[in-house]
């Protein structure tokens, strides 16, 4: 069965530079982008407002018009899974970590790209910032 998520790229402007959220997530070690199951009855994009909430405390954001992607690969378990972005700007970068992070840090995107492990994660990042820089 495949498992769907929706989640997003959280990015804030500072002094005229974007600085990418990155969280390490504590049952890999990887560096990923806050994300989470779809539950029942919620839709993608509540989903992915609740699960940034939840993992960072974040919870006043911007939805940026001009971005949605999705990326699909098989878990560590073998599933099938199906993970959909959008693109966030915070208002602040006071960030609360859930017991799902060991640590986050804002980065730049060449700081950011180079911690990510996978590349469906860089592409859509990639695509982000392009967004973003335009």
């Amino acid at each position: 069965m495949k498992e769907i998520c929706s989640g997003g790229i959280v990015y804030i402007k500072k002094e005229g530079k974007i600085n990418y959220l990155m969280l390490k997530s504590r049952k890999t070690g990887w560096w990923v982008f806050p994300k989470g199951h779809v539950k029942k009855n919620e839709s993608l994009k509540d989903t992915t407002f609740r699960e940034i909430k939840e993992e960072t405390g974040l919870s006043n954001l911007n939805i940026h018009p001009n971005y949605y992607e999705i990326i699909s690969f098989l878990s560590q378990s073998g599933n099938e899974k199906e993970v959909h972005h959008w693109l966030f700007e915070a208002s602040e970068e006071k960030v609360k970590l859930s017991d799902e992070h060991t640590e986050f840090k804002w980065l730049e995107f060449d700081e950011a790209y180079n911690l990510i492990d996978h590349e469906n994660q860089k592409r859509i990042l990639n695509k982000a910032n392009e967004v973003l820089i335009k």
